[in-house]
């Protein structure tokens, strides 16, 4: 359920508030002595004083004090990182600060989580979506989302993992961020073919709202560890936009595919890369990137058939077993 309205009575839950607390204290322990994003914003010691404010100078001030450019990521324990420093100085009197006025904590909350670009591991996605501070759901608050895949044996890159996400309708930005080897890159094969079904049903609720990236880490050791930081890798993670991935191909490409696949079939020489026997046959112009393009747009309907097909199995195992 979407909550369009704020709960007067809203107080941020005990275990929630136990969880958490300690991280976001830290936090603004440690950045306390930055100076703040913008100081032309008034610093209000406790929401009692905005209270007594208009709305929109109060919807105006949150929307100053508790957004910021860069994404935000949310850690497995529900804390946040690489916030700006008006932001962790905030965060305590926003969820924590009992003296705080409701209406303060509620408006601020809605503007943190709706207006804010947030991004978690793939991992999460179950707990992130299940998630509730007084019976609010940040994840349904949420309209621009970053998720990151793990190192592709990593066997949470599935149809079912994505799933949940479906059910966020105020969901409006979804930036999907794959990873594939260094050296040797396995292809959309890998990263892409796993979760095509879910992936396709997001595209048909989100259209544009959609994209996909693929990276490469900057070394073997980047690609296995999970909270590979791709933003801090900067150009060297070589990222590219792989959204078109998802577009069937054209009879066109269909045809040219099968004209590639004859050749490497009929291929007799040395070569062991498929991309070495096109060149070697006259098609020069055909790169790595051009293959995994067309390989993938022929293939994306089947992949998404198989992906159904796997979760409806899924489905009548978990009955026959209930």
């Amino acid at each position: 359920m979407i909550h369009s309205q704020f709960d007067p009575n809203f107080v941020v839950p005990t275990q929630t508030q136990s969880q958490s607390s300690q991280t976001w204290q830290n936090q603004a322990q440690a950045q306390s002595q930055l100076p703040a994003q913008d100081a032309s914003a008034p610093l209000f010691s406790s929401g009692d004083q905005l209270a007594s404010l208009s709305h929109d100078y109060c919807v105006g001030y949150y929307t100053k004090v508790f957004t910021q450019p860069q994404a935000i990521t949310l850690n497995s324990d529900f804390s946040f990182s690489k916030l700006c420093p008006d932001i962790v100085h905030f965060l305590p009197h926003i969820f924590l600060n009992q003296h705080s006025a409701p209406t303060f904590a509620l408006q601020a909350m809605h503007i943190f989580f709706s207006r804010n670009r947030f991004l978690i591991n793939i991992s999460q996605i179950p707990t992130f979506v299940a998630w509730e501070i007084n019976g609010y759901k940040p994840s349904h608050l949420i309209t621009d989302l970053k998720i990151l895949t793990g190192p592709q044996n990593n066997r949470g890159l599935t149809n079912s993992a994505f799933l949940p996400i479906s059910s966020l309708n105020n969901l409006k930005q979804l930036k999907i961020v794959f990873r594939d080897r260094p050296f040797k890159p396995a292809g959309p094969l890998s990263w892409l073919r796993p979760a095509a079904y879910a992936i396709l049903l997001l595209q048909a609720k989100l259209g544009l709202g959609l994209s996909l990236h693929v990276g490469t880490p900057n070394s073997e050791r980047a690609y296995e560890v999970e909270e590979w930081d791709f933003e801090a890798d900067g150009e060297v993670a070589n990222m590219r936009d792989v959204t078109a991935y998802l577009v069937p191909a054209t009879e066109h490409e269909s045809r040219e595919w099968e004209v590639w696949q004859g050749i490497c079939d009929r291929y007799e020489g040395p070569a062991a890369s498929k991309l070495v026997m096109l060149w070697q046959a006259g098609k020069s112009w055909v790169t790595e990137e051009m293959w995994d393009l067309i390989a993938a747009k022929v293939s994306i309907g089947d992949w998404a058939e198989e992906g159904r097909l796997e979760l409806l199995e899924l489905e009548d195992v978990v009955m026959s077993c209930a």
